[in-house]
Protein backbone atom coordinates (compact mmCIF):
# COMPACT_ATOMS: atom_id res chain seq x y z
CA UNK A 1 0.00 0.00 0.00
CA UNK A 2 1.37 3.52 -0.68
CA UNK A 3 1.40 6.05 1.56
CA UNK A 4 -1.38 8.30 0.11
CA UNK A 5 -3.46 5.31 -0.06
CA UNK A 6 -3.02 5.13 3.76
CA UNK A 7 -3.55 8.50 4.13
CA UNK A 8 -6.85 8.52 2.30
CA UNK A 9 -7.98 5.56 4.36
CA UNK A 10 -7.01 7.97 7.74
CA UNK A 11 -8.67 10.89 6.13
CA UNK A 12 -11.88 9.30 5.50
CA UNK A 13 -11.83 7.81 9.23
CA UNK A 14 -10.75 10.65 11.48
CA UNK A 15 -8.52 13.35 9.42
CA UNK A 16 -5.47 12.10 11.21
CA UNK A 17 -1.56 14.14 10.93
CA UNK A 18 0.24 13.39 7.90
CA UNK A 19 1.87 9.97 8.15
CA UNK A 20 5.64 8.98 7.79
CA UNK A 21 7.73 6.20 6.80
CA UNK A 22 8.68 3.14 9.05
CA UNK A 23 11.55 3.03 10.17
CA UNK A 24 13.04 -0.51 11.78
CA UNK A 25 15.41 1.54 14.06
CA UNK A 26 11.96 2.93 15.67
CA UNK A 27 11.90 3.47 19.62
CA UNK A 28 8.77 1.46 20.90
CA UNK A 29 6.75 4.14 22.70
CA UNK A 30 4.62 2.37 25.97
CA UNK A 31 0.24 2.80 26.33
CA UNK A 32 -0.34 5.55 28.84
CA UNK A 33 -0.32 4.42 32.25
CA UNK A 34 -1.27 7.69 34.54
CA UNK A 35 -2.36 11.27 33.28
CA UNK A 36 -3.95 10.69 30.45
CA UNK A 37 -7.40 11.40 29.05
CA UNK A 38 -9.15 10.10 25.33
CA UNK A 39 -11.61 12.73 24.50
CA UNK A 40 -14.34 10.43 22.49
CA UNK A 41 -17.05 11.38 19.88
CA UNK A 42 -20.18 9.30 19.02
CA UNK A 43 -21.63 9.67 15.36
CA UNK A 44 -25.07 8.67 14.55
CA UNK A 45 -26.13 6.78 11.10
CA UNK A 46 -26.58 10.18 9.83
CA UNK A 47 -23.13 11.29 10.35
CA UNK A 48 -23.78 13.90 12.69
CA UNK A 49 -22.14 13.77 16.53
CA UNK A 50 -24.46 12.85 19.14
CA UNK A 51 -22.48 12.88 21.91
CA UNK A 52 -19.31 12.95 23.69
CA UNK A 53 -17.49 11.81 26.51
CA UNK A 54 -14.17 11.53 28.13
CA UNK A 55 -11.73 7.98 29.29
CA UNK A 56 -9.69 8.91 32.06
CA UNK A 57 -7.07 6.92 34.42
CA UNK A 58 -7.61 7.25 37.62
CA UNK A 59 -5.49 5.48 39.70
CA UNK A 60 -3.89 1.98 40.66
CA UNK A 61 -5.67 -1.39 41.82
CA UNK A 62 -3.88 -4.49 42.35
CA UNK A 63 -6.40 -7.49 41.00
CA UNK A 64 -4.48 -11.58 41.21
CA UNK A 65 -0.77 -9.84 42.07
CA UNK A 66 -1.12 -7.75 39.17
CA UNK A 67 -1.72 -3.82 39.44
CA UNK A 68 -3.41 -2.18 36.94
CA UNK A 69 -4.23 1.46 35.97
CA UNK A 70 -8.58 2.08 36.64
CA UNK A 71 -9.90 3.29 33.34
CA UNK A 72 -12.75 5.59 34.34
CA UNK A 73 -15.87 6.64 32.02
CA UNK A 74 -17.00 10.27 32.62
CA UNK A 75 -19.61 12.14 31.06
CA UNK A 76 -18.97 15.41 32.24
CA UNK A 77 -16.06 17.82 32.52
CA UNK A 78 -15.31 17.81 36.24
CA UNK A 79 -13.33 14.52 35.74
CA UNK A 80 -14.89 13.09 39.74
CA UNK A 81 -13.93 9.24 39.32
CA UNK A 82 -16.96 6.68 39.94
CA UNK A 83 -17.32 4.67 42.93
CA UNK A 84 -17.18 1.59 41.01
CA UNK A 85 -14.75 0.05 39.09
CA UNK A 86 -14.96 -0.88 35.96
CA UNK A 87 -11.75 -1.66 33.86
CA UNK A 88 -8.00 -1.51 34.18
CA UNK A 89 -5.01 -1.41 32.04
CA UNK A 90 -2.02 -3.12 32.43
CA UNK A 91 1.37 -2.34 30.18
CA UNK A 92 3.47 -5.06 29.47
CA UNK A 93 6.44 -3.28 27.80
CA UNK A 94 9.00 -5.85 27.16
CA UNK A 95 6.40 -7.75 24.90
CA UNK A 96 4.55 -4.49 23.71
CA UNK A 97 1.16 -5.62 24.96
CA UNK A 98 -1.28 -4.14 26.45
CA UNK A 99 -3.93 -5.95 28.59
CA UNK A 100 -7.68 -4.97 30.19
CA UNK A 101 -9.22 -6.26 33.51
CA UNK A 102 -12.67 -6.36 32.63
CA UNK A 103 -14.75 -6.41 36.37
CA UNK A 104 -17.50 -8.03 34.63
CA UNK A 105 -16.27 -11.17 33.25
CA UNK A 106 -13.33 -10.98 36.27
CA UNK A 107 -10.96 -11.53 33.32
CA UNK A 108 -7.71 -10.24 31.63
CA UNK A 109 -8.11 -9.64 27.76
CA UNK A 110 -5.91 -8.39 25.39
CA UNK A 111 -6.56 -4.84 24.31
CA UNK A 112 -4.07 -4.15 21.53
CA UNK A 113 -0.44 -6.15 20.32
CA UNK A 114 2.12 -3.36 19.24
CA UNK A 115 4.69 -6.22 18.70
CA UNK A 116 2.89 -7.96 15.21
CA UNK A 117 4.14 -7.04 11.72
CA UNK A 118 2.63 -6.96 8.73
CA UNK A 119 0.89 -10.42 7.58
CA UNK A 120 0.21 -11.49 10.80
CA UNK A 121 -3.22 -12.40 12.36
CA UNK A 122 -4.26 -10.55 15.16
CA UNK A 123 -5.40 -12.82 18.42
CA UNK A 124 -8.62 -12.52 20.34
CA UNK A 125 -9.24 -9.30 21.71
CA UNK A 126 -11.18 -7.27 24.31
CA UNK A 127 -14.76 -7.43 22.95
CA UNK A 128 -13.64 -9.10 19.60
CA UNK A 129 -12.80 -5.49 18.16
CA UNK A 130 -10.33 -6.77 15.80
CA UNK A 131 -10.39 -10.75 16.18
CA UNK A 132 -9.43 -12.53 13.23
CA UNK A 133 -8.05 -9.33 11.56
CA UNK A 134 -4.58 -9.44 9.83
CA UNK A 135 -2.24 -6.80 10.22
CA UNK A 136 -1.75 -5.32 6.26
CA UNK A 137 0.28 -2.14 6.85
CA UNK A 138 2.33 -0.12 9.44
CA UNK A 139 3.23 3.39 9.10
CA UNK A 140 4.25 6.16 11.20
CA UNK A 141 2.95 9.60 12.94
CA UNK A 142 4.63 12.11 14.22
CA UNK A 143 2.47 13.41 17.53
CA UNK A 144 4.17 16.36 20.47
CA UNK A 145 7.50 15.45 18.97
CA UNK A 146 7.32 11.82 19.08
CA UNK A 147 7.43 8.97 16.25
CA UNK A 148 4.00 6.69 17.13
CA UNK A 149 3.62 3.29 14.56
CA UNK A 150 -0.09 3.15 13.17
CA UNK A 151 -1.58 -0.57 12.15
CA UNK A 152 -3.61 -0.55 9.69
CA UNK A 153 -5.80 -3.48 9.81
CA UNK A 154 -7.62 -5.98 6.84
CA UNK A 155 -6.96 -3.00 4.59
CA UNK A 156 -10.92 -1.84 5.34
CA UNK A 157 -12.12 1.32 6.40
CA UNK A 158 -14.63 -0.94 8.58
CA UNK A 159 -11.93 -1.59 11.39
CA UNK A 160 -9.84 1.19 13.03
CA UNK A 161 -6.37 1.52 12.36
CA UNK A 162 -4.64 1.67 16.04
CA UNK A 163 -1.14 3.96 17.20
CA UNK A 164 1.48 2.85 19.33
CA UNK A 165 1.38 4.65 22.56
CA UNK A 166 -2.51 6.12 22.16
CA UNK A 167 -4.74 3.40 20.93
CA UNK A 168 -7.71 3.24 18.17
CA UNK A 169 -9.00 6.39 16.50
CA UNK A 170 -12.12 5.59 17.79
CA UNK A 171 -10.76 5.51 21.44
CA UNK A 172 -9.23 3.49 23.66
CA UNK A 173 -11.35 0.64 24.07
CA UNK A 174 -14.38 1.54 21.80
CA UNK A 175 -15.82 -1.19 19.19
CA UNK A 176 -15.62 0.07 15.14
CA UNK A 177 -19.59 0.42 15.07
CA UNK A 178 -22.51 0.35 17.37
CA UNK A 179 -25.51 -0.32 15.52
CA UNK A 180 -26.23 2.79 13.20
CA UNK A 181 -23.24 4.41 14.19
CA UNK A 182 -19.61 5.11 14.87
CA UNK A 183 -16.80 6.23 17.39
CA UNK A 184 -14.15 8.76 16.81
CA UNK A 185 -11.48 10.00 19.10
CA UNK A 186 -11.24 13.30 18.87
CA UNK A 187 -8.12 13.91 20.93
CA UNK A 188 -6.25 12.92 23.93
CA UNK A 189 -5.43 15.11 26.84
CA UNK A 190 -2.54 15.12 29.25
CA UNK A 191 -5.06 14.95 32.68
CA UNK A 192 -2.57 17.11 35.14
CA UNK A 193 -2.30 20.11 32.39
CA UNK A 194 -5.49 19.45 30.04
CA UNK A 195 -2.82 20.11 27.19
CA UNK A 196 -3.40 18.43 24.02
CA UNK A 197 -0.96 15.91 22.94
CA UNK A 198 -2.89 13.84 20.05
CA UNK A 199 -5.72 15.47 18.28
CA UNK A 200 -7.91 15.99 14.71
CA UNK A 201 -6.74 19.03 12.75
CA UNK A 202 -8.73 21.68 12.70
CA UNK A 203 -11.26 20.08 16.09
CA UNK A 204 -10.87 21.85 19.07
CA UNK A 205 -9.37 19.48 22.15
CA UNK A 206 -11.53 20.22 24.78
CA UNK A 207 -13.89 18.34 27.61
CA UNK A 208 -17.28 17.31 27.47
CA UNK A 209 -19.32 19.53 29.86
CA UNK A 210 -23.05 18.56 30.69
CA UNK A 211 -24.81 21.25 32.59
CA UNK A 212 -28.31 19.68 32.54
CA UNK A 213 -29.16 15.59 32.03
CA UNK A 214 -31.89 16.62 29.59
CA UNK A 215 -28.98 18.70 27.94
CA UNK A 216 -27.09 14.99 27.41
CA UNK A 217 -31.29 12.90 26.83
CA UNK A 218 -33.57 14.94 24.84
CA UNK A 219 -36.63 13.58 23.95
CA UNK A 220 -36.94 10.82 21.58
CA UNK A 221 -40.35 10.89 20.00
CA UNK A 222 -42.43 7.67 20.93
CA UNK A 223 -40.34 6.39 23.62
CA UNK A 224 -40.39 7.34 27.38
CA UNK A 225 -37.81 6.64 29.59
CA UNK A 226 -39.16 7.04 33.62
CA UNK A 227 -37.17 7.56 35.71
CA UNK A 228 -34.47 9.24 33.56
CA UNK A 229 -31.25 9.04 35.05
CA UNK A 230 -32.12 5.20 35.06
CA UNK A 231 -32.00 3.23 38.51
CA UNK A 232 -33.45 -0.13 38.72
CA UNK A 233 -36.71 0.75 39.06
CA UNK A 234 -37.10 2.35 35.63
CA UNK A 235 -39.04 1.66 32.75
CA UNK A 236 -39.33 2.18 28.88
CA UNK A 237 -42.20 2.49 27.13
CA UNK A 238 -43.53 2.70 23.61
CA UNK A 239 -45.74 6.23 24.01
CA UNK A 240 -48.78 7.35 22.21
CA UNK A 241 -49.21 4.30 19.72
CA UNK A 242 -51.06 1.53 19.86
CA UNK A 243 -47.85 -0.55 18.67
CA UNK A 244 -46.24 -2.86 21.39
CA UNK A 245 -42.33 -3.37 21.77
CA UNK A 246 -41.51 -6.71 20.44
CA UNK A 247 -37.25 -6.78 20.86
CA UNK A 248 -35.42 -4.76 23.37
CA UNK A 249 -32.04 -4.48 23.11
CA UNK A 250 -29.61 -2.13 26.07
CA UNK A 251 -26.06 -1.82 25.44
CA UNK A 252 -23.09 0.12 26.78
CA UNK A 253 -20.65 2.38 25.69
CA UNK A 254 -18.13 -0.59 24.36
CA UNK A 255 -20.90 -1.96 22.37
CA UNK A 256 -21.41 -4.92 25.01
CA UNK A 257 -25.11 -5.56 25.45
CA UNK A 258 -26.49 -5.60 29.16
CA UNK A 259 -30.16 -6.71 28.51
CA UNK A 260 -31.34 -8.58 25.51
CA UNK A 261 -35.15 -9.39 25.57
CA UNK A 262 -37.27 -10.74 22.96
CA UNK A 263 -41.04 -11.39 22.39
CA UNK A 264 -42.18 -8.64 24.97
CA UNK A 265 -44.96 -7.58 22.82
CA UNK A 266 -45.93 -5.03 25.42
CA UNK A 267 -46.06 -1.18 25.48
CA UNK A 268 -43.99 -1.39 28.44
CA UNK A 269 -40.86 -3.01 29.86
CA UNK A 270 -39.72 -2.70 33.33
CA UNK A 271 -35.97 -3.01 33.86
CA UNK A 272 -36.97 -4.98 37.49
CA UNK A 273 -33.54 -4.63 39.27
CA UNK A 274 -31.53 -5.05 36.60
CA UNK A 275 -28.37 -3.48 37.76
CA UNK A 276 -26.93 -0.42 36.11
CA UNK A 277 -23.39 0.80 36.87
CA UNK A 278 -22.67 5.13 36.17
CA UNK A 279 -22.66 5.85 32.74
CA UNK A 280 -24.59 6.18 29.32
CA UNK A 281 -26.26 3.57 27.90
CA UNK A 282 -28.09 3.30 24.44
CA UNK A 283 -31.06 1.05 23.48
CA UNK A 284 -32.82 -0.22 20.50
CA UNK A 285 -36.37 -0.94 20.39
CA UNK A 286 -38.06 -3.41 17.63
CA UNK A 287 -41.83 -2.69 17.18
CA UNK A 288 -44.30 -5.49 16.14
CA UNK A 289 -45.11 -3.14 13.26
CA UNK A 290 -41.75 -3.18 12.13
CA UNK A 291 -40.73 0.09 13.54
CA UNK A 292 -36.96 0.76 15.08
CA UNK A 293 -36.39 3.20 17.89
CA UNK A 294 -33.05 4.46 19.05
CA UNK A 295 -31.68 6.10 21.74
CA UNK A 296 -29.88 6.78 25.13
CA UNK A 297 -30.55 7.05 28.54
CA UNK A 298 -27.75 7.77 31.53
CA UNK A 299 -27.03 6.43 35.24
CA UNK A 300 -25.75 9.14 37.49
Amino acid sequence: MKTSRRLLICLALSHMLTLNSFSQTHKYIPFPDSNYIWVVEYFNGFGDMDFGYQRVLTGKIEINNQVYTILDDMSDSNLTPSPIFYYGIRNDTSTRKVFIYDKQSGKEKLLYDFSLKIGDTIPKDFNSRYIGSIITDIDSIDIAGNTHLVYFVDNNTDKFPYIEGIGSIGGPIEKNYSFEGRYRLRCTMIRSTLSSYYTIPGVPCKLFHYTDVTELMPFKEGIEVFPNPVNETSVIKLAGSADVIKNLIIFDLTGKTIIEVHAINNDTYPFENQIFNKGLYFYRIESRNGKVYTGRMIRL
